[in-house]
């Protein structure tokens, strides 16, 4: 009896601990091995990928023969002392509070435009009532905290009793409309923000397809998930700080005239990033505020920058201008009292007024002058240099056998918009899938200068954390492969570049541009 229960709890030991171990299950592929020790193998549970332990050996031996405190100083300046120069602690505390509530109006504006573009489409479907909302009750229950917040809340209060009504013109509103709205989305050829809200909100709650009969339901999902998210941030009760996911928000805050009224021009935009990476682990994600801030921000690519950011977004960035003394900005229109003037009984003496005579000048002969028509300056925008082909000019000018790209400028360099995502998903699995790769390495030579893999592949592999095809790109073409440059233009010149996500790049991709 003792032995059978003895038996059952190491059986139930043993299944704990197998249950609670994170394994790879399947047959996974390795590099051959060139070793002269042994070709044990390990998984490795943070890169997710297998190794050889003469590799990790032979690779950590020089760093064993050397003091620490070598590679300690080079860590200090690769992270700190770089991060330093361009966001000192100090004023990154000054304005951490400033820019989590600049982000917080950004997002609340998006928000709004985003539930008024649900109402055109629910009043062009015929679904009036799905997503009607009364904007100034429902800002009304906002509880925001800070002095910041309830000001931009008090604002807001005052200016959507203006907003325009939303009206959809007849021959948008026709059956052959409707048929044809429904007819895209069927194919997935979708034009529209909420045709693509839809689709992502049905990919994260697996809801059954949208027909003419669920579609006043589901706009009401849609609309009801983003009127909570939109509660939450105007009453400061999110788990938001600097969107990290939300590439958009960044270029959006970097380039509003806002952020300057905490810190001087010169630590701004280094700060910003700095706040983002730094809270990027603590912040709830939303995947609404993803399609939202794509979709429209590349719809706002055209417009002024001071228009790309919403309605709201200008009523909560007056922070500059509360410093200078002007604190109600807006004020609710009040019908202004007339006083009454009481008017004394006695007349009073009518005034003299004199005569003024001016001097008599004779008139002077007017030269008629030709004027010279002078052409205006065209000005012509320079297309904006990614931090790739920077790090790629500044190797060759200097020579260098190896210089690392600065990926947090990189992750902004190039945004996919809602429809490069839809187009370069299915595409990108298939051909960073382990059959594809082998099979275009052995054909096509792949990764050499007769087939270089195009700099955009990659960015979106590392975008959208496809960490597997990665893993099979290094697996099969090695650790270092030619790359064609297509961010920017008129550039010919292949790169050979290096890739790693291991302990020394603290296990984040980074790109290497080699000699």
């Amino acid at each position: 009896m003792v032995l059978k229960k003895n038996i059952l709890l190491g059986i139930l030991l043993v299944c704990t601990y197998v249950a609670a171990g994170d394994y790879e299950y399947g047959e996974s592929d390795f590099r051959h091995y060139y070793g002269s020790n042994n070709p044990v193998i390990e998984f490795n549970h943070k890169n997710r990928s297998l190794y050889f332990v003469d590799d990790y050996q032979k690779e950590l031996y020089v760093n064993s023969l050397i003091q620490n405190e070598l590679f300690s100083l080079g860590t200090f300046f690769e992270s700190e002392f770089s991060t330093g120069i361009h966001c000192p602690q100090n004023q990154l505390a000054k304005s951490h509070a400033y820019y989590r509530y600049l982000n917080r109006v950004l997002i609340t504006s998006y928000l709004f435009e985003a539930i008024r573009k649900y109402e055109y489409t629910s009043r062009k479907m015929g679904h009036n009532n799905s997503c009607l909302v009364d904007w100034k009750k429902k800002f009304s229950k906002c509880q925001p905290k800070s002095k910041r917040m309830k000001s931009f809340v008090k604002n807001i209060l005052l200016t959507v009793k203006d907003v325009k009504q939303i009206v959809v013109p007849f021959e948008h509103s026709k059956r052959s409309e409707q048929n044809e709205w429904f007819e895209k989305f069927k194919l997935k050829n979708y034009s529209t923000l909420t045709q693509y809200r839809l689709d992502q909100y049905c990919l994260n709650n697996n809801c059954m397809s949208i027909n003419p009969k669920n579609l006043n339901k589901s706009l009401s999902l849609i609309c009801n998930e983003d009127l909570r998210l939109l509660q939450d941030v105007c009453s400061e009760e999110d788990q938001l700080f600097g969107t990290s996911y939300v590439p958009e928000s960044y270029e959006l805050l970097s380039n509003a005239s806002a952020i300057r009224a905490v810190l001087s021009d010169a630590y701004n935009k280094g700060c910003l990033k700095r706040f983002i990476y730094v809270n990027r682990k603590r912040e709830r994600k939303h995947t609404a505020l993803q399609t939202i801030f794509t979709y429209l921000y590349s719809d706002y690519k055209s417009l002024d920058q001071s228009e790309n950011k919403g309605q709201l977004f200008n009523l909560g960035a007056l922070e500059e201008f509360f410093d200078k003394g002007l604190v109600n900005v807006f004020q609710d229109k009040k019908t202004a009292q007339s006083k009454k003037i009481s008017l004394s009984n006695k007349l009073l003496p009518k005034p003299k007024f004199t005569a003024i005579e001016l001097p008599k000048i004779p008139k002077s002969k007017r030269i008629k002058r030709k004027i010279k028509k002078v052409a205006k300056p065209k000005f012509v925008n320079k297309p904006k240099t990614s931090s790739f082909l920077v790090s790629s000019q500044f190797r060759r000018k200097f020579d260098l056998e190896k210089v690392k790209i600065n990926m947090d400028k990189f992750r902004f360099d190039y945004v996919f918009t809602l429809q490069q995502n839809k187009d370069f998903a299915p595409v990108v699995k298939t051909f960073s899938s382990h059959k594809s790769l082998k099979d275009m390495f052995e054909l096509d030579k792949l990764g050499s200068k007769k087939a270089p893999i195009p700099l955009t592949f990659i960015k979106f592999l590392i975008d959208k954390e496809m960490h597997q095809g990665l893993y099979n790109m290094i697996n099969i073409l090695g650790d270092t492969f030619h790359i064609k440059n297509d961010f920017d233009l008129n550039v010919k010149t292949l790169e050979l570049i290096s890739i790693r996500n291991d302990q020394s790049t603290r296990f984040r991709w980074q790109i290497a541009v080699l000699k």
